[in-house]
């Protein structure tokens, strides 16, 4: 229990740290114009970036309150809740997991490319119940890596 605890936390703080370095600003709004055609992929690191920065927003807003759920139940020796919640946060991992690959395939900057095998190797270890001591400051560096090769986008 001790284990899983620990997991729900680094998760947590991974996210809020990634959070922490969205940017906020709002966004232009789209004109009517037809993008040019061109016979290359367009870059799409922006859009991309903004997806990632906002997935880390309202991944730490739902995981954090299950995180500080989790902690309380293990404490109160309520398992069947911990596993519970156990369950549900490795699944939004997961669901992280699958977003990050799909946007490591798309047209981006190789040093957001990069960042992005960064988490999901990162994430992968907290999936799998295999944290290592700097996990946490893995995802904090991340976010904040994360923020740095977006800042170009």
């Amino acid at each position: 229990m001790r284990r899983l605890m620990i997991v729900a936390a680094l998760a947590a703080a991974g996210l809020g740290a990634a959070a922490a370095c969205a940017d906020n600003s709002p966004q232009p709004s789209a004109t009517s114009a037809p993008a040019p055609a061109t016979s290359a992929a367009a870059d799409e690191t922006k859009q991309v970036c903004t997806e990632a920065m906002a997935e880390a927003t309202a991944a730490s807003a739902e995981i954090t309150p299950k995180v500080d759920e989790l902690v309380q139940a293990a404490q109160s020796g309520d398992l069947g809740k911990a596993a519970q919640l156990q369950t549900e946060l490795r699944a939004r991992a997961t669901d992280m997991q699958t977003k990050v690959t799909a946007w490591q395939g798309r047209n981006i900057k190789p040093e957001v490319k990069a960042v992005l095998a960064e988490a999901g190797t990162t994430i992968q270890q907290v999936v799998s119940g295999t944290p290592d001591a700097q996990t946490k400051a893995k995802f904090q560096e991340i976010g904040v890596k994360l923020a740095a090769a977006c800042a170009g986008a």
